[in-house]
């Protein structure tokens, strides 16, 4: 059984078929993997077959289509099961499978894939596996490809037959001749089947033709040369038990139904040929010896046949009595039987020639692949050269550039503490002049008192100054503190004005910093072009500052006369340069912090009232 098995298997395993739309080298390299897999099929091919696969393994892993390196791992476990390493093979089962899923779960390549896998477990005997695996294999056959399915119930049968489980591996051999789709494989479903059971004891045998002979199962078959093939079987089973005439009966039952398929016929002749001479009717039985020699004579079905009908008319003239004939029939067996071997001989003798012309061209190959292969790797290297060449060139490149880039930042960001450094230093001159000009201003006049609290006022913002001096940045807090002396000392010495700070409630917890001196050159405009001359009413001077998420937003806002008055020449005082520095200074600051630093001057005579809205928005840290 297991010869028929492994025939049918191994052309099961060639029956591969490539996905339905695949690109146009998917489908030139599946062609050429079943070009392969034909070749590792002859005999002695294994060797050149296996490095024509080798030689594929990078262009098949590159393939758009999954079915390429499906058919590929599953080809390459089909050599190593040859081969005898059942571990590689299974890995490369494994790996066709996983393949095959990447297209569906229910496609060709993974029947074929998992169909090898029972071929290997059951070749290591492991029948309990292998089982599990071909009910899979069953189910999916049935949505995948029911002309695989009588193959499928074949390894079925013949697993649960090493498992001694009779009518589970009986009903799927009825099953296997259900789909059977040719005579041929029919033919090779019954004689798998004889195998099996030809050797059983008396009572096994009998069980066998009760399960067969049940109307069911007689019927079960529907095409004609698969019930002539069950019938078949029946009746050798009856010729084991020596029933001989429900062998003829059967047999002829056989005969009509396969009268189309003549190398089943002229076996069936020849077997009726011994039921009539086991019964007496040798005439009968000579009768269909000349039907099976004729039908074996004009075709090209196998001729050691022949030898088989030379040995039956032997046997029919001994039991007629003539022992000359019955020699000469025996003599012409063995002389076809010789002749038969002569010619397998020199069929040997030229495979063998062949084998040993592959194995000098297999070595050629080997030699040459190895070559190649060399090459290739030596080609790769250079390649990989040249491209760490190229890529550590660049990376020197992109370092060399960022780090000249770092440079240009540090000197523009040098660059910009020296110009807002130079714009402190004339900034604060013009705010010690004017601040020197308020304490002569009392002196002159005899205002010790006033010029005592004024001169304490003075060098306390003096100190914050003086200490802030070196700082590009200093808290808020302080700031706050010098701009409210500042302010006091204005308002004290001309006493025209009013004033308010209103700062977001916890300035003095929190730790931010800003640039020293921008707010105080606008506070001061506000006084001396603001609010100082106003004589209907009394200036008021408010500074408000809140919190934004990267910004502090200050306004300074006065009720003094605007930019509207001193334009129609109410006032002959020179205009605060500040402005123009402050400006400078937040531009600077903008670039430095990569946070906008805005500055808006806004003549309330546009909304009917007096006086100027000026608006900071200071970045932080």
């Amino acid at each position: 059984m297991k010869y028929y098995l492994g025939f049918i298997f191994l052309l099961f395993a060639c029956n591969h078929r490539p996905a339905p739309v695949v690109e146009q080298t998917d489908n030139a390299m599946l062609r050429t993997l079943d070009e392969i897999l034909y070749l590792l099929n002859e005999e002695g091919r294994g060797t050149e077959a296996n490095l024509r696969l080798d030689s594929l393994t990078d262009l098949v892993h590159r393939a758009s289509n999954a079915a390429v390196p499906a058919a590929w791992h599953r080809i390459k476990s089909v050599y190593l099961m040859k081969m005898e390493n059942y571990d590689s093979s299974q890995y490369h089962i494994k790996e066709a499978q996983r393949y095959a899923r990447q297209i569906s779960d229910t496609n060709l390549q993974l029947l074929d894939a998992m169909s090898q896998e029972v071929t290997l477990l059951t070749t290591k005997n492991d029948y309990i596996s292998a089982l599990a695996v071909a009910g899979n294999v069953y189910n999916l056959a049935k949505r995948v490809d029911t002309t695989q399915l009588s193959v499928v119930c074949l390894r079925m049968a013949e697993t649960l037959f090493r498992l001694g489980q009779m009518d589970a591996s009986r009903r799927y051999m009825l099953e296997a001749l259900t789909n059977a789709i040719t005579p041929a494989l029919a033919d090779v479903i019954r004689r798998s089947a004889m195998g099996a059971e030809y050797g059983f004891p008396p009572d096994q045998i009998d069980s066998a033709i009760r399960f067969y002979e049940q109307p069911k199962n007689l019927k079960m078959p529907r095409k004609p040369f698969a019930q002539a093939a069950l019938l078949y079987h029946i009746g050798n089973l009856y010729a084991v038990r020596g029933n001989v005439q429900k062998f003829e009966t059967y047999l002829l039952q056989s005969l009509y139904l396969s009268r189309n398929t003549p190398f089943v016929t002229a076996t069936i002749y020849r077997d009726l040929a011994y039921a009539t001479s086991k019964t007496g009717r040798l005439d009968q039985s000579d009768r269909y010896l000349d039907t099976a020699e004729a039908m074996l004579r004009d075709s090209l079905l196998p001729q050691q046949e022949l030898g088989r009908v030379f040995l039956q008319r032997a046997d029919n003239m001994k039991l007629r009595g003539n022992h000359q004939a019955a020699t000469v029939w025996q003599d012409s067996a063995t002389i076809h039987a010789s002749r038969y071997n002569d010619q397998q001989a020199l069929l040997d003798a030229d495979q063998a020639d062949a084998n040993l012309n592959r194995q000098v061209n297999e070595r050629k190959i080997a030699a040459l692949d190895a070559s190649n292969k060399a090459n290739l790797q030596i080609s790769q290297q250079r390649k990989i050269i040249l491209v760490v060449v190229i890529v550590g060139s660049l990376l020197l490149l992109g370092i060399i550039l960022l780090l000249f880039r770092r440079r240009q930042l540090q000197n523009k960001v040098r660059q910009a503490h020296l110009e807002l450094s130079l714009l402190r230093t004339q900034m604060e001159p013009h705010f010690l002049f004017n601040a020197l000009s308020v304490l002569q201003h009392q002196i002159a006049r005899a205002r010790n008192e006033d010029a005592s609290w004024y001169l304490s006022r003075l060098s306390r913002l003096l100190k914050i100054t003086l200490l802030n001096a070196r700082k590009n940045y200093v808290p808020l807090a302080d700031e706050v503190s010098a701009l409210d002396s500042y302010l006091s000392m204005q308002q004290m010495q001309s006493d025209t004005f009013d004033y308010q700070l209103d700062i977001y409630e916890g300035y003095q917890d929190d730790d931010l910093h800003i640039p020293p001196m921008l707010l105080q050159p606008f506070v001061e405009n506000a006084i001396q072009h603001g609010v100082r001359y106003l004589q209907d009413r009394r200036g008021l001077i408010t500074v408000t500052i809140t919190r934004q998420q990267h910004t502090l937003h200050c306004i300074i806002e006065d009720n003094g006369r605007g930019p509207a008055a001193k334009a129609a020449g109410q006032s002959d005082e020179k205009p605060s340069q500040s402005t123009n520095i402050t400006a400078q200074r937040l531009e600077i600051l903008s670039r430095m912090s990569r946070t906008k630093a805005t500055l808006s001057v806004v003549d309330k005579s546009t909304i009917g009232q007096s006086g100027v809205i000026v608006t900071l928005v200071i970045p932080f840290q």
